[in-house]
Order: C-alpha cells, then structure tokens, then sequence
C-alpha cells in the first residue's frame, strides 16, 4: 500500500548554485534503493564522499547502507536487535569501537542510543579491570 505526502519541494543549495529536489521522486528513491516503509525509522547522514543510511524496521532489524557517492563502493549490513542479548551487543560494540567506529556511528548501525553504547563501554572496561 502506497501512501501519498504532498510536500514542498525542498532547496538545497550546493556552492555553486540552489536546486529544487521534487520531494515525492526523493521518497521514491528512498523506498525503492533502501526498502523504507512507512512505519520504518530511518536516518541519512553523509560526509568525505559516504552517504550512510540506517533504517530500523518495525520488527527490530536495522538495515544499514554505506555507499560513495561515486558508486565505486557500497556495504550493507542487516542487525537485528530483537535476538541478540546485550551481552552479545557489548562484543558487537567492543569490536566496532576496537574498528574504530564512533559512539554515535555505533548506535545508528545497532539502533541504539548513543548513551547505551557508552554505557556498554564503561561496563567493558569495568569488566576488564576486575578480571
């Protein structure tokens, strides 16, 4: 089922001039490349050329796409959060956070807060202390 948002077209300006994205076609883009619903969470972020895009779904799998803008690389992950237990999680962050991932990157590829995972990591720390 397709449900239609009528929306203003949204201006982004580059540095050389402003353009008009028909926010309908960048909808469709969105569902179509990344398999967004309507009831998914999802969140777009880019930087040095990557655009990443994570989508939680509603039965608890987070989907994750890197790709360059270039198109010469492109990695997809699928996390789902529903049957790993938090201390399966605290290995999954400690391997990320050893791969060097940020905190904030971290949460958004296991759709978890950003506080979770620092917690998850003092509780490591801890945990390497004592043992």
């Amino acid at each position: 089922m397709t449900k239609s948002v009528r929306m203003k077209p949204i201006i982004k300006t580059t540095r050389s001039k402003a353009v008009a994205v028909r926010p309908q076609a960048s909808m469709q883009v969105l569902t179509d490349q990344f398999g967004i619903e309507v009831e998914d969470k999802f969140k777009i972020s880019g930087s040095s050329g990557f655009v990443n895009v994570h989508v939680e779904k509603s039965d608890g799998r987070v989907v994750s796409h890197k790709f360059k803008a270039n198109k010469n690389f492109r990695q997809m992950t699928v996390y789902n959060k529903s049957n790993v237990d938090a201390n399966e999680r605290r290995e999954i962050v400690a391997q990320l956070d050893r791969d060097g991932h940020s905190q904030a990157a971290i949460a958004d590829q296991l759709g978890v807060s950003q506080p979770t995972i620092s917690l998850d990591l003092k509780r490591l720390k801890a945990e390497k202390r004592l043992g």
